[in-house]
C-alpha cells in the first residue's frame, strides 16, 4: 500500500475492507493515503507556542537526575509558573534556582522559614 500519496486518492486501497463492511479498516486506509499537511499550514497549539521562547537545557542534561514530585496548593504552583516565566526558564530550573540559592542555617533549614509553623506538639502518651 502506498502511503501519503496525493490527496485526490481517498479510496481505500483494500477493496475487501468495504465489501466486508469493515469500515474501520476502510477509514484507516483512507487516512493512510491522504496527503500530509504541509508544515506551513500546521498551527501549533496554544500550549506549545510559548514553550519555544524559554531557555532549555541541552538535550540529555537532565538524564540521571532524581525526580522531585509533590502536590502543592494552586497559589504555590502559580508562584512557580510566574517565577519561571519572568526568568525565561523552565519550572524545573526555577525550583533548582530556589533550592540552590536558599540561605541555610547550621541545621539545614532555610533562614527565611518560620520554624514555629512546623513545630510538632508532643503527645503525652505513656511509654509501654
Amino acid at each position: 500500500m502506498q502511503r501519503f500519496c496525493d490527496s485526490s486518492s481517498t479510496a481505500p486501497s483494500n477493496p475487501k475492507a468495504t465489501e466486508s463492511g469493515d469500515l474501520v479498516s476502510a477509514e484507516i486506509d483512507a487516512l493512510a493515503t491522504r496527503a500530509p499537511i504541509a508544515p506551513a499550514a500546521r498551527r501549533p497549539s496554544a500550549s506549545v507556542t510559548g514553550m519555544t521562547d524559554r531557555a532549555r537545557r541541552p538535550r540529555g542534561a537532565a538524564k540521571g537526575n532524581p525526580v522531585v514530585y509533590g502536590h502543592v496548593i494552586p497559589e504555590a504552583k502559580d508562584v512557580l509558573a510566574t517565577m519561571a516565566a519572568a526568568l525565561n526558564i523552565s519550572q524545573a530550573q526555577a525550583i533548582e534556582a530556589v533550592l540552590m540559592t536558599a540561605p541555610l542555617d547550621a541545621d539545614g533549614v532555610p533562614s527565611f522559614v518560620d520554624r514555629s509553623i512546623f513545630h510538632r506538639e508532643e503527645l503525652s502518651i505513656p511509654a509501654a
